[in-house]
C-alpha cells in the first residue's frame, strides 16, 4: 500500500534503532508473504535469525493465529490482491513492529501481540459495515498510541521527509496519529484516537481514580458521544480479551496449592486489579446492550453478551 507516495515499511525499520530491525522485518515478511517470492529475504534470516531469538519465539507463538487471520481477510475482501486486504497486511505488519518487544500479558501467557490480532479477528468476524477494512486496520492498532512511542519517531521521519515544521513536543499522541492517517486514511484514524485512553492515565493519579476516569472513557464509547458506533465495535472486542479473565483466580488457587508464594501473590494482585478496573466497566456495558437500538452494529451480539457479561461478573469476579 502507498500513501504519499511512500510505502509504509520504507519508513518503519527507522522506528526502533534498539532492536535488531532488519532481523525483526525479516521475519515478520516471511510471516505476511502468503505466496510471494522471499528467496533473498529467507536467505538473510537463516544468517541472522540467532541475533533475534527471543522476538522470533513470539512471532512463531502467534504464526498461526496471524495465517488463520489473513485467511479470514481474504475469504472477506475477495483475495489478497485486494486494496482492503493489502491495506490489512500493511496495519498487521506495524502493529507486529510496534508491539513486538512487550512482554508477555499477565492473564494467559500469550505474547502481547496476540491481544491486537485477537481484538481484529473478532471485529473481523462481527462488523459488516461498508468501512470493514479500515475498522480492522483500527483495531489492529488500537494500543498503538497509548503502548508504543516508537510510532511517535516514525511521524518524525515522515514529518522530515515531508519538509514539515515540527516540533519533538508536538509530535507526541497527535503527530502519532498524523501517521496512521497518511498511512491507513482518517477513518482509520479517527477510530484510533477515540480508542486511545486519557493521558492523564498516565500520570501518577491514585488508581482509584484512574480506574473512575478509564469507566467514564469507556461509557462515552458505548453511548455514542462522538457518533461513532465502529469504536464500540472494537472497544466490546478489546473489552472480551482484556476484562473476560478466565481461570485466573483459579491460577492464584493452584500456585497457592504448589507453594509457589510469589507467583500466586502476583497473580492474586493481578486478579483485584483486573476485578476493580474491569468490575464497573462491564456493568455499564451490560446496561448499555440492554437497551442498545437495532440499527446498532452490536445488536445483533446483544444476547450473548449480556449472557457472557453476566457470567463473568457472577462467576470470575465474585470469587472473593
Amino acid at each position: 500500500m502507498k500513501e504519499n507516495g511512500r510505502k509504509i515499511n520504507e519508513i518503519v525499520p527507522e522506528v526502533a534503532e534498539e532492536t535488531k530491525e532488519r532481523v525483526t522485518d525479516a521475519y515478520i515478511e516471511l510471516m505476511l508473504a502468503r505466496g510471494e517470492d522471499t528467496t533473498h529475504t529467507a536467505d538473510f534470516l537463516r544468517k541472522h535469525e540467532s541475533e533475534c531469538g527471543e522476538r522470533i519465539a513470539r512471532l512463531e507463538s502467534v504464526s498461526s493465529q496471524v495465517d488463520a487471520f489473513l485467511n479470514h481477510v481474504e475469504e472477506k475482501f475477495a483475495g489478497k490482491d485486494s486494496a482492503e486486504h493489502r491495506r490489512i497486511k500493511e496495519a498487521l505488519s506495524l502493529m507486529l513492529k510496534l508491539h513486538i518487544n512487550q512482554g508477555d500479558r499477565v492473564a494467559n501467557g500469550m505474547p502481547f501481540v496476540a491481544h491486537p490480532l485477537a481484538v481484529a479477528e473478532r471485529v473481523l468476524d462481527t462488523y459488516t459495515g461498508a468501512d470493514a477494512s479500515f475498522v480492522v486496520v483500527a483495531a489492529l492498532l488500537h494500543d498503538s498510541i497509548e503502548d508504543q512511542s516508537r510510532l511517535l519517531a516514525l511521524e518524525a521521519k515522515l514529518a522530515r521527509s515531508e519538509k514539515y515544521d515540527v516540533s519533538e513536543k508536538s509530535i507526541e499522541r497527535d503527530g502519532a496519529l498524523t501517521s496512521l492517517g497518511h498511512f491507513f486514511g482518517m477513518r482509520s484514524m479517527t477510530l484510533v484516537s477515540i480508542l486511545t485512553s486519557p493521558k492523564i492515565l498516565e500520570t501518577n493519579i491514585p488508581q482509584e481514580r484512574k480506574n473512575e476516569i478509564y469507566t467514564r472513557y469507556v461509557s462515552s464509547i458505548f453511548k455514542n458521544d462522538l457518533d461513532e458506533h465502529a469504536a464500540a465495535v472494537i472497544k466490546w472486542a478489546d473489552l472480551q480479551e482484556n476484562a473476560f479473565i478466565g481461570d485466573l483466580y483459579e491460577r492464584f488457587l493452584s500456585e497457592e496449592a504448589d507453594g509457589n508464594e510469589e507467583e500466586a501473590h502476583r497473580v492474586l494482585n493481578f486478579y483485584h486489579s483486573m476485578r476493580e478496573k474491569y468490575k464497573p466497566v462491564l456493568e455499564m456495558v451490560r446496561e448499555f446492550f440492554e437497551n442498545v437500538d437495532e440499527e446498532h452494529p452490536l445488536y445483533q451480539q446483544r444476547d450473548d453478551a449480556i449472557t457472557n457479561i453476566t457470567d463473568v461478573l457472577e462467576n470470575q469476579y465474585n470469587l472473593v
